[in-house]
């Protein structure tokens, strides 16, 4: 299955979160380039799993119109918590990136504008 975002993707909406200068980040500690993938992986996979649940395919996943939105924002809370001990955020910090996350079983799947 394919993603909506590509690491690199994620790896620059990290850099803004952390306030580091972009495309640096896993050059300077090569730690977060595993914990990206893993993040990025796990949060196109609860996306996948949380629409194939309610009974849609995985072609009308594809074209979901905000998939970039909720993995980014997936993905930003995932790589957080992976990398927590990296940067000394706490759950405070941590939790502000979970609004995608927590909503996501509730997100309706809208394909060119139309609710599916």
């Amino acid at each position: 299955m394919g993603q909506f975002i590509d690491d690199n993707q994620l790896q620059t909406a990290l850099e803004g979160v952390l306030k580091v200068a972009s495309g640096t980040l896993t050059n300077n500690a090569p730690v977060w380039q595993p914990v990206i993938t893993q993040a990025n992986a796990q949060a196109y996979a609860r996306i996948v799993e949380s629409f194939l649940e309610r009974g849609f395919t995985a072609a009308q996943i594809a074209q979901w119109d905000y998939g970039v939105n909720y993995e980014t924002m997936i993905g930003l809370y995932y790589a957080l918590i992976l990398g927590a001990g990296y940067h000394d955020h706490d759950d405070e910090y941590i939790a502000q990136y979970k609004h995608y996350y927590d909503h996501l079983p509730d997100a309706m799947l809208v394909i060119n504008g139309t609710i599916t």
